[in-house]
């Protein structure tokens, strides 16, 4: 069991020597000290007085292993529960934004639709008046052509005629 004599001793073995992450270590490092702050906090209340150098040298020396394992836990902890907050945060802001982007374009969409509407008012407008010309053209083809049978009654009638006339001059 290693001793250890103060907070460079704590930094040195969480921190420098670690081979996990220094944020973790130094996050660790933070942790042990809260406990020692509490520590002095409970102390001056209870005896009146700050602990003296010697005081909390021993207070560091008294410290099991199991605290830095514990602290790097508590750390470990702590970075998980952030990293999951942080993540959810923007999670929920880039939801938003996406939502706010669509919303807003649609918005800009009705913002365009008198000119939409005009274009089709208009393109309504032109196919109507190109489909009447055509049923007027197609009305006036039907009714001003005579069918087959009036085209071979009014010939026979006319060869009849000329067929008269050409009787009549012998």
């Amino acid at each position: 069991m290693d001793k250890y004599s103060g907070p460079d001793d704590i930094y040195q073995v969480l921190v420098e020597e670690s081979e996990e992450n220094w944020l973790l270590g130094l996050l660790a490092f933070a942790v042990v000290e809260e406990q020692r702050i509490e520590w002095v906090k409970h102390h001056l209340k209870t005896t009146g007085v700050s602990p003296a150098p010697d005081d909390i040298r021993t207070w560091y020396e008294s410290q099991p292993e199991s605290v830095l394992v514990r602290a790097r836990a508590e750390a470990e902890n702590a970075l998980k529960s952030y990293g999951a907050e942080a993540v959810e945060e923007f999670d929920d802001a880039y939801r938003k934004e996406i939502a706010q982007g669509i919303v807003v374009a649609e918005i800009q969409k009705l913002g365009r639709w008198l000119p939409q509407f005009g274009m089709n008012v208009a393109g309504g407008v032109v196919s109507s008046i190109v489909f009447a010309a055509i049923l007027v053209v197609l009305a006036l083809f039907v009714l001003k052509n005579p069918s087959t049978n009036d085209i071979a009654t009014k010939l026979n009638s006319q060869m009849g005629a000329q067929n008269g006339q050409v009787g009549s001059n012998k």
